[in-house]
């Protein structure tokens, strides 16, 4: 018992110094902790840097494995490595690695999926640099694998999925990506659409055909229309009416 009270008052005094300690010192003593380990201090470029590899996904059967990938192109030996992201693709059951898309300037996508039927990589991308406008589109897989056909008629290209240009879905101010599929319907996803403008933040609830690139409204957000409505009326008046609703 003695031991265990002499042990409490050891602690308790060292608590009260470290309350107590002086700020000065202590900042002192930080600045020069500081100095001795500068050239231990990670440089900004690294800290800041994309991942060499992210966004690990598995499809739903496990029979693929997919990634986003920075660097050479394994399509293109001599492309440098310039931090564009691309997805790469692993059949599981005979080990091949595949590289799906070949972005040079920027970024394949922001987000990808599997289809329920793992046909398709369905990725959101930006139609133009800096737009904050997403368009969905789809890959096929199963050509990239095609053993039977030479390399460089291997690669598919993506299919865009939204028809309407004044369309954006699936990322925004708010909310995350929203974006799913369904193993009931493997055929269909379902996303969150919004008319390009500075409303786009009321999203809406569509359903994309993957093969027919049908888009059906499932729910509309009451706000989006409303807003919607006004702004068509009012003209240059619609960011007022807007803020009425808000």
């Amino acid at each position: 018992m003695m031991t265990n009270e002499i042990l409490l008052d050891s602690l308790a005094e060292q608590q009260r110094n470290m309350m107590f300690e002086s700020p000065k010192n202590s900042q002192c003593d930080s600045e020069m902790s500081a100095h001795e380990d500068k050239d231990d201090l990670i440089p900004i470029s690294t800290l800041f840097a994309k991942p060499h590899s992210a966004q690990v996904r598995i499809s739903g059967s496990g029979k693929y494995l997919a990634w986003l990938s920075r660097g050479r192109s394994m399509k293109e030996d001599s492309l440098d490595d310039n931090g564009v992201m691309n997805i790469f693709c692993k059949n599981l059951e005979t080990s091949q690695i595949k590289q799906l898309t070949f972005a040079k300037e920027r970024d394949s996508c922001s987000h990808y999926v599997f289809n329920a039927d793992e046909t398709e990589v369905l990725f959101l991308r930006e139609i133009r640099r800096g737009s904050e406008t997403y368009h969905l589109f789809a890959l096929e897989i199963a050509p990239v694998f095609d053993e039977t056909k030479k390399e460089e008629n291997a690669v598919t290209n993506p299919r865009n999925l939204i028809q309407d240009p004044n369309m954006t879905c699936g990322i925004g101010f708010v909310g995350g990506v929203q974006l799913w599929t369904t193993d009931a319907t493997p055929r269909e996803v379902y996303v969150s659409t919004a008319a390009v403008g500075p409303f786009s933040l009321f999203w809406d609830v569509s359903r994309i055909n993957i093969d027919t690139k049908e888009c059906v409204l499932v729910q509309q957000n009451v706000m989006s229309s409303s807003v919607h409505t006004f702004a068509l009326e009012e003209g240059r008046n619609r960011i007022n009416v807007a803020l009425v609703y808000l």
